[in-house]
């Protein structure tokens, strides 16, 4: 089975034609973006409902969009470090710069308003747990010299 992406522009030889479909996404009308925004644990309900909201209002009737393709968003991992948010969206026509331009400015759309909303992204971090046995002393220096 030969199997390309949507749109990509694929030569044969006339003599060694494929007998399987071929598909052209070179000729793809339009562009998908699939988006992964990590928030903290210590994000509440509430300010995961409106991180999601923000992204909505973001997305919604964008630039490039397709009326069959409209954008998704959801809370949907919780990741070893954190809260994960998905968003999906396509770009039309397939102007892969103005896509990109598009991009960057969502992007930056979401670092303001998540900043200002005191939405806070989260990277990979880890917690460490003492436990002190019985009879047993923990000696702790943070001094560092």
């Amino acid at each position: 089975m030969l199997w390309l992406w949507p749109g990509t522009r694929l030569s044969f030889p006339t003599t060694r034609w494929p007998s399987e479909p071929v598909e052209n996404i070179g000729r793809r009308p339009y562009l998908k973006r699939v988006t992964n925004i990590t928030v903290t644990y210590t994000t509440t309900p509430e300010k995961m409902k409106q991180a999601l909201q923000i992204i909505k209002n973001i997305l919604n009737d964008h630039e490039g969009m397709m009326e069959n393709f409209p954008p998704r968003v959801y809370l949907n991992e919780f990741n070893a470090e954190s809260l994960n948010i998905l968003d999906i969206y396509w770009y039309a026509p397939a102007d892969y710069w103005a896509f990109t331009e598009f991009s960057e400015n969502v992007n930056l759309e979401i670092l303001e308003q998540f900043n200002k909303e005191g939405i806070e992204f989260a990277f990979p971090t880890t917690t460490t747990y003492l436990e002190q046995s019985e009879g047993k002393s923990i000696k702790i220096d943070l001094d560092k010299k």
